[in-house]
């Protein structure tokens, strides 16, 4: 039978799921949370956000090289020009 989880129940079994590859995540931004997730196993993004069912979203790869962003400031222009190309909203303003 298959088990139907509580919401204590869920985060709990969520919590233990552990990949490899996900040793190296740092962080995510939750627009549905509005705040950074730092725990990998929570990092979701709920299957009927439009990146999901439509393919809205934008994208910004940023390196990290001890503990710094590198050249933070651009990557958050391009990632905002990039999010009013295709009529999203960006959940920052910035200078």
């Amino acid at each position: 039978m298959v088990e139907i989880f509580s919401p204590e129940k869920f985060l709990e079994k969520i919590k233990t799921i552990k990949y490899s590859h996900q040793q190296s995540y740092l962080a995510m931004y939750s627009s549905l949370l509005g705040g950074v997730v730092t725990e990998p196993s929570l990092m979701w993004i709920p299957i009927d956000d439009h990146i999901v069912h439509r393919g809205d979203g934008v994208f910004e790869v940023i390196k990290c090289c001890k503990g710094y962003i590198y050249q933070f400031q651009a990557h958050l222009q391009r990632l905002q020009k990039s999010a009013q190309g295709i009529g999203l909203e960006f959940p920052l303003s910035l200078p």
